[in-house]
């Protein structure tokens, strides 16, 4: 007997119609997994659609190597904050948490200098209704130059690359900006006893230095999400 694992493509929508089996084999469910849950939330850059395969997206790497059975909600330009993924997040089984945000705020703007620790804030409260002691990872972005110093939105420049908004209101913020505000926010819960929460500077994972495998300014290519996995491994880990 052998234990199947079915990783569908990081890149568009599949829909399973149907499972067919040999004829005289057999099926039936897995046995019992018992590796630590790891529950992960981000934007694209965890969703990974321009990893080399399903198999080689930052996450799956980094689970992979350190044993942990992944759940990775990943959503391509859908990485707002939202509460019902916190809802969800909290009923899940879980040994580790995290939560890599940042690109997707900035990019479409989705809140503003104040509403954005508020909203953070309650993200984290929600998941700690769920899981009051499980290890949390809060994880800013990784670089993206459109948008370090200049305030989004941003757009399409015609030529396969994301540019900034030049019009942006007082309220608009950076990813420079961004990552200081969750910084803040970590160490004001860990100030008032939270001692399972750790911040990771996305930069620490991907930088300006590794910006040859970030073709369209945003979205690192295969390479470079292995090199995010190798990273978070190190500095998450240990290893």
């Amino acid at each position: 007997e052998v234990e199947v694992e079915i990783w569908l493509p990081t890149r568009g929508r599949v829909a399973i119609v149907g499972i067919e089996i040999d004829d005289g084999a057999g099926v039936g469910p897995p046995t019992l997994d018992d590796r630590p849950r790891w529950v992960h939330y981000g934007s694209s850059i965890s969703q990974c659609a321009e990893a080399h395969s399903p198999l080689r997206t930052w996450p799956a790497i980094a689970a992979r190597l350190g044993g942990w059975h992944l759940t990775n909600l990943g959503f391509g330009g859908s990485c707002h904050l939202d509460q019902f993924v916190a809802r969800h997040m909290a009923g899940l089984p879980a040994d580790r948490l995290s939560i890599k945000i940042g690109i997707n705020i900035v990019s479409a703007m989705s809140f503003n200098q104040r509403t954005f620790p508020s909203v953070l804030h309650g993200f984290l409260d929600s998941l700690r209704d769920g899981h009051p002691e499980t290890p949390l990872i809060v994880c800013s972005s990784i670089v993206c130059p459109p948008i370090e110093a200049c305030p989004g939105p941003v757009r399409f420049d015609g030529s396969g690359r994301f540019v900034a908004d030049a019009e942006a209101s007082e309220e608009a913020f950076t990813l420079r900006w961004l990552r200081a505000s969750m910084r803040r926010a970590v160490e004001l819960r860990v100030d008032r006893g939270d001692g399972n929460l750790t911040y990771v500077d996305g930069l620490d994972l991907f930088s300006e230095s590794d910006r040859v495998d970030l073709p369209d300014d945003m979205h690192p290519n295969g390479d470079g999400y292995e090199r995010i996995a190798a990273r978070w491994r190190r500095l998450v880990d240990g290893v």
